[in-house]
């Protein structure tokens, strides 16, 4: 309750946060359900996706083979793929042409970012130029599980500015226009 609270505070209007079993409003905010994996094999990526899809709760996967993040990207159960520091091997340009042609977006916590070493938010800053530059909607999600790793959209979009050479707008729409594409095709 905290956690929604503080965000809307910051400005948030809509949060996903795993746990919830579908779409609701809490005090003003309309929460959506999130659940994410992470897979290793496609006979794995089966299982887990068999009748999963909710209304009101989105899906991501973290695909930890080059295999698996091509077999996800055409799968429709699949909301976002999401780029960590434990695969972000898996995102070179043949993926970045799979991810264009199905339409699949990719996620990537802003707290991931934020809190690794300078060496993997240059390789975080590498790879989402390369998918940026392929045309590939991108979605920064706070990846906040706690009030102090909240952070205003203004902090977000100013750093992912920076580290990105985009212009404001377009770090901006990394954390609000392009999320909401993706719940808008949840139909919530």
């Amino acid at each position: 309750m905290d956690l929604v609270r503080e965000g809307k505070r910051l400005g948030y209007r809509i949060i996903a946060a795993e746990g919830l079993n579908g779409a609701t409003v809490i005090e003003g905010v309309k929460m959506l359900g999130k659940i994410v994996f992470e897979i290793s094999g496609i006979e794995e990526a089966r299982r887990l996706l068999a009748g999963l899809k909710k209304p009101g709760v989105l899906v991501g996967v973290v695909p930890l083979t080059v295999e698996t993040a091509r077999w996800i990207a055409h799968d429709r159960r699949v909301d976002t793929i999401v780029m960590t520091s434990k695969n972000m091997s898996v995102f070179d340009k043949k993926q970045a042409s799979v991810m264009k042609y199905y339409g699949k977006p990719l996620e990537v916590a802003f707290t991931e970012i934020s809190k690794s070493s300078e060496e993997i938010v240059g390789q975080f800053a590498r790879k989402l130029r390369l998918l940026l530059g392929k045309n590939i909607p991108v979605i920064v999600s706070s990846g906040a599980r706690e009030i102090l790793e909240y952070q205003h959209p203004m902090v977000v979009s100013s750093y992912l500015a920076k580290l990105l050479s985009l212009d404001l707008k377009t770090a901006m729409s990394l954390i609000s226009l392009n999320p909401y594409r993706v719940v808008s095709k949840l139909g919530v």
